[in-house]
């Protein structure tokens, strides 16, 4: 038994649906592509007072996810379970979180003895702003 391949039958018409459809394609990624420097990242958080949906603002989004991802598996949940608290009481009505929103998320939560390591990783994603 050979192994057996069906030909590719490609005629003119085909060709030519593949071409606009690649050239839509094109056209939509470039027309899509953000023209601000400011970058929102929209999540849904669970907090005591229920679901929000908490918009990210700069870099606040990846400062969150490292400063969990750099806890010990065993309080992941619990360090979540505060910020997400204190985002939803800092941020109130407004569910927006930035960068200097999560300076001040990470005091409120954090004990004086780990503070600085977690400052530390909020610096590594803090936006440096040209004068």
């Amino acid at each position: 038994v050979h192994s057996f391949s069906p030909p590719i039958i490609i005629n003119p018409q085909q060709i030519s649906q593949q071409h606009q459809q690649c050239t839509a394609l094109q056209e939509s990624k470039q027309s899509t592509t953000p023209s601000t420097s400011t970058i929102v990242d929209i999540h849904l958080i669970e907090s005591k007072e229920g679901m929000h949906e908490i918009s990210f603002e700069q870099n606040a989004k990846p400062m969150y996810d490292d400063i969990l991802e750099t806890m010990p598996w065993f309080i992941r949940k619990l360090v979540q379970k505060n910020m997400n608290n204190a985002i939803a009481e800092l941020c109130g009505d407004d569910d927006r979180v930035t960068e200097d929103d999560m300076y001040v998320i990470i005091g409120k939560i954090t004990p004086e003895s780990n503070l600085q390591d977690s400052l530390d990783v909020l610096d590594r994603h803090k936006t440096l702003v040209k004068e």
